[in-house]
């Protein structure tokens, strides 16, 4: 089997800009308006009224109960990766993860909202999201989760984060936050094209276009989530001739006072292209195989990459 030469990237990657959180929004989940946590003691005081809000919204408790919000703090892949965190550094994802004296509860409804009556206008707000989806770490000016800024600088930014994540269902928002973790999700935003290239003379190649119609990077969150585009060509008995792989994600340079600084970003925003060439006479190749695949890892201090689990998120073949 050949090896394909390193990809070529084409599509310019459009950089973010600021997008900071409002100080009552973000003082509300326990962090101050720069991403810093600060003491929050609306959170605790509303957290022992939580069992008081399914009397009104009954239908609402029942979608957050089998959400990833509920389960961020039992969730097996958050356990596995602050087990890898130094012990000083757990407090602060624990902060986002089970902010609420009960932390079984994960993030739960006085996490976002305060007891009734309450502003479900606030709520819906981008900078509601920042606290936990835009952040610094230990007091150094680099943002660690970006997402906000991402969206400020998309093409859905005049889009409220809910109109996606909470989509509107049966009179009120949707509270099962399923986009993060759901292939179908994905499917809807995320599409791949591949297309051959036919050229007199030239080896055999493809054109991979990969679009993200999402308001923020492709994929976005924590620092050390990826994607890898793998494209296969294999002959007629399906055996692999050639191959490629692309990975989308961030890459990280440990300093010398144990701190981590970004030195790479391959996310895709808006859409990403490739001419891939083969590297294989045409009759050799029977058919072009790709696969988009989302990978939650645990940690990643290279060349060791720790993964907790893999889903595909399209996948294609292309007869040749």
């Amino acid at each position: 089997m050949k090896r394909l030469g390193p990809l070529l990237l084409a599509a310019a990657i459009a950089g973010a800009c600021a997008h900071p959180a409002g100080t009552g929004d973000a003082a509300r989940r326990g962090r101050d308006a720069t991403g810093t946590r600060a003491t929050n003691s609306t959170v605790r005081a509303t957290a022992d009224r939580r069992g008081d809000c399914a009397a009104c919204h009954a239908e609402i408790v029942a979608e957050h109960r089998g959400s990833y919000h509920r389960a961020a703090f039992t969730d097996a892949t958050f356990q596995a990766s602050l087990a890898l965190e130094a012990p000083e550094d757990r407090a602060f994802c624990v902060d986002c993860h089970a902010p609420e004296p009960d932390r079984a509860a994960g993030v739960g409804c006085a996490s976002c909202h305060g007891a009734a009556p309450h502003d479900a206008k606030v709520a819906k707000r981008p900078s509601s999201c920042a606290p936990c989806h835009e952040f610094t770490f230990d007091g150094r000016p680099e943002l660690v989760q970006k997402t906000l800024s991402e969206h400020a600088s998309s093409d859905f930014a005049a889009v409220a984060c809910a109109e996606c994540h909470m989509p509107k269902r049966a009179g009120h928002r949707d509270h099962r936050f399923v986009a993060g973790h759901s292939p179908a999700a994905w499917r809807s935003a995320v599409h791949v094209d591949v297309a051959r290239v036919v050229s007199a003379g030239a080896e055999p190649s493809v054109r991979v276009t990969l679009r993200v119609d999402a308001g923020h990077a492709f994929p976005t969150g924590d620092m050390f989530r990826r994607a890898r585009l793998m494209i296969f060509a294999e002959a007629a008995d399906g055996h692999i001739v050639a191959s490629a792989e692309r990975t989308f994600g961030r890459t990280w340079t440990s300093l010398p006072n144990g701190a981590r600084t970004q030195a790479s970003d391959t996310r895709v925003r808006g859409a990403w292209t490739e001419a891939v060439a083969l590297g294989e006479p045409s009759g050799a190749i029977a058919r072009v195989r790709w696969s988009l695949v989302f990978d939650r890892v645990l940690a990643a201090r290279p060349p060791h990459v720790a993964l907790a689990s893999s889903d595909v998120v399209t996948e294609g073949e292309l007869p040749w």
